[in-house]
């Protein structure tokens, strides 16, 4: 039942409107105001679903009562009654935050459809989704994971922030592993998958939120994952299209509070859209040698020149020991890039990791663990307020070409 304020400018005055709505069963009149500063007042005290304004009232116009109430009261839907019904009447009830315009003499069906409608989308304001969507601190969050080059362990490092992540928001993490081609994440984290995401990115932006939710997986540590390449015989794509990538990360952060997405090191049209609209990119950086150093530097630049900011772009630097020929230091400076953590060297890490036990506990207890989870809690800790990617829709580099040569 809709729960309504109607608006009645000459006191025993009778429109069809006037007789038929409060005796109609699906309406529910709380209240009649005799002018303007009356329908507002009732707007405020009564919190009705929908507040018929008359377009001639006294003290306030009914314009000016849509456009005070729209303001103060955004859950309120105004429905201007206007004996005009034109374009230029529509303009100027939009303009002043009706939701409609309707005539006294409607049919009266039609009109009870037209309130059942505004109050649905006020409902719709207060639902979770609506409500988790416009929190800051609830906002969606997607970390892309990117390695410059292949052996910095840049799957096994994704999957246990992933992990930690999903432990301290159960139920609100996804893994997404992009790797079309050779997927290593299911095994990382101890999987099976039947379906993924090479099955339903020939879709493309057909793709829809059941196709999705149909090759989900969830892991012991509350993680939902969504594999990539399940068998090689039924893939068809290496990479995602930049429609296909931005239907995809739609779907997940309607569902999803932290989005963390596992990106191969050949980066393509929809792997840099999902870096531009990240609200961070780590980049999986290595010391070992200089190709490992000089691949790192040479993703970064790659990186902003295809829209991505400094502002969100940070190091994660693996398998630091002390028989490294290059420094942390080093690496930061040739990047022009922040430090997010260094994960020191740590022989269990990659044993877990053979054995599906990498983000289950296998290595918790070592110090590659232990640093990953000081960096989950500094993403928590960072993403407490969620923010558009700074550089969301001011990308100016061109997307052709995009995979990166001699990497």
């Amino acid at each position: 039942m809709v729960r309504v304020v109607m608006s009645e400018p000459r006191r025993g005055e009778v429109s069809d409107l006037h007789r038929h709505l409060p005796r109609h069963n699906r309406v529910q009149v709380v209240g009649y105001a005799y002018d303007g500063v009356e329908a507002v007042q009732m707007a405020l005290s009564l919190r009705p679903q929908v507040l018929l304004v008359e377009e001639s009232l006294a003290g306030l116009s009914g314009h000016e009562v849509c456009r005070l109430v729209s303001r103060t009261v955004p859950e309120v839907a105004c429905a201007l009654v206007s004996e005009r019904t034109d374009a230029a009447a529509l303009r100027a009830a939009m303009t002043s935050g009706a939701r409609a315009v309707l005539s006294a003499n409607d049919d009266i069906r039609q009109t009870v459809n037209i309130l059942q409608q505004l109050a649905a989308l006020a409902s719709g304001a207060s639902s979770a989704e609506s409500q988790r969507l416009t929190d800051l601190t609830r906002m969606p969050v997607t970390l892309a994971v990117v390695a410059g080059k292949e052996g910095l362990g840049a799957t096994t490092l994704c999957c246990v922030l992933a992990a930690g992540l999903a432990r301290e928001r159960l139920g609100e993490t996804v893994l997404v592993d992009w790797h079309l081609q050779m997927s290593e994440a299911p095994s990382v984290l101890g999987l099976r998958p039947k379906h993924g995401l090479a099955d339903i990115a020939v879709y493309g932006e057909q793709m829809d939120a059941e196709a999705v939710n149909a090759c989900l997986l969830q892991h012991d540590s509350g993680l939902y994952v969504l594999p990539g390449m399940v068998s090689p015989e039924r893939t068809w794509l290496d990479r995602l299209a930049r429609g296909s990538a931005a239907q995809l990360l739609g779907i997940l952060r309607r569902r999803f509070r932290f989005l963390v997405c596992d990106l191969p090191t050949v980066l393509g049209p929809g792997e840099l859209y999902a870096c531009r609209h990240a609200q961070e990119v780590l980049l999986v950086g290595g010391l070992s040698d200089a190709s490992a150093v000089r691949s790192t530097a040479t993703l970064a630049d790659l990186l902003r020149g295809h829209g991505v900011s400094g502002e969100q772009m940070r190091l994660l630097v693996s398998r630091v020991g002390r028989g490294n020929p290059f420094s942390v230091e080093e690496l930061a400076t040739l990047s022009h890039l922040p430090v997010a953590a260094q994960i020191p060297e740590d022989p269990g890490l990659p044993k877990a990791a053979q054995a599906g036990e990498a983000a289950a506990g296998g290595a918790r207890a070592g110090p590659a663990m232990s640093a990953a989870q000081a960096l989950v809690a500094d993403l928590l800790a960072r993403h407490a307020a969620s923010r558009p990617a700074p550089t969301a829709a001011a990308s100016g580099g061109a997307e052709s070409g995009a995979a990166r040569e001699g990497r």
